[in-house]
Order: structure tokens, then sequence, then C-alpha cells
């Protein structure tokens, strides 16, 4: 079992991590929210289902406080980050948080 949570609130910088039933971390996502918009800086993590993991529990903590369009600033899990709905700009990769916690990576 894995347990995602919020591990460091010096906000606007927060990091979420996952951790394994022996409490091992898994990985983590560094992130700002800064009013409605989000910035994912890293993810480390070798596993990438457990980074997607991580990065929708941070986008879902960002929509709580009334975050809408993310930017993916990692150089790790591009295409994962594709794959869930990030698409390129000129600032990089840019989502908005509803469309991305409201779909699976499988399409649906």
């Amino acid at each position: 079992m894995l347990e995602f949570k919020l591990t460091a609130d010096n906000s606007p910088r927060f990091v979420f991590s996952c951790f394994d039933s022996d409490g091992s971390a898994q990985g983590e996502c560094v992130f700002d929210v800064n009013g409605y918009e989000t910035t994912v800086y890293n993810i480390r993590c070798e596993d990438e289902i457990i980074a997607e993991g991580l990065l929708r529990s941070s986008l879902n903590f960002a929509a709580g406080r009334n975050s809408y369009i993310a930017f993916y600033k990692s150089v790790s899990h591009v295409l994962m980050a594709e794959r869930i709905g990030f698409k390129p700009d000129k600032n990089g990769l840019q989502a908005e948080i509803p469309d991305i916690l409201m779909h699976c990576a499988c399409g649906h």
C-alpha cells in the first residue's frame, strides 16, 4: 500500500511525497502554488505510476487552493505529463488542472 502526503509546506513551495507500507520514501514532487498558477519543478521518482500519482496529488492539492493552470518544468517524466494532458506552449508544458484531474491516463 502506498501513501501520498504533503511533507513540506513552505508556502508557496510545497512537497508531496510517497511512502510504501514500511515507511520507505518512494518519491516526491516539488511545486509552487501562486494564485491561480501552479508550477511543478521536479518529480523525483523511478516508477512512472508513482510519479503520476505524485503529480495528480500535487495538482489536487493546488486545485484546493484555487489554482487552475499548471506549468510542468520538471525534466523527468515529461512523456507521462504529456500522456495525462499537458501540452507544449511557449513556456514548456501547460495544462488546466481540472482537465488533468477529470480524466485518467487511459483516455477516459
